[in-house]
């Protein structure tokens, strides 16, 4: 590849670059900051992945979405509500010969009991 014909394609993703950077900082100072602590991930984890079901389910994104329903389906298929769950964390380690590893916990505003699952 001819060297002058590449600068401009660095120079355009350069500039791509630098405007979503920007875009995410200005969003990032509008939002407050929310910190997702590394507690029960171990060490050597290859994935993780945090979620707030609470957070997310009353956010102003899901006002039109039928939240009633997700909480209806919730307690009588699983027997709890989405609402009292602050955080999820989930971790997978890297697979090793009796396949791969990973877990969950799963934090409850509320008392949580196991046997109000419903199976």
């Amino acid at each position: 590849m001819n060297l002058w014909k590449s600068i401009p394609l660095a120079v355009a993703i350069a500039v791509a670059a630098s405007t979503l950077s920007g875009t995410a900082n200005r969003a990032a100072a509008q939002t407050p900051a929310v910190k997702y602590s590394s507690q029960y991930i171990p060490a050597d984890a290859v994935a993780a992945a945090f979620a707030s079901p609470a957070e997310m389910l009353t956010s102003e994104d899901m006002v039109w979405m039928p939240t009633e329903v997700v909480q209806a389906a919730a307690l009588e298929y699983a027997g709890f509500d989405p609402m009292d769950i602050e955080s999820v964390k989930v971790a997978v380690g890297m697979p090793g010969p009796q396949g791969p590893q990973g877990g969950a916990v799963i934090e409850f505003s509320k008392p949580f009991s196991l046997e109000d699952l419903k199976p």
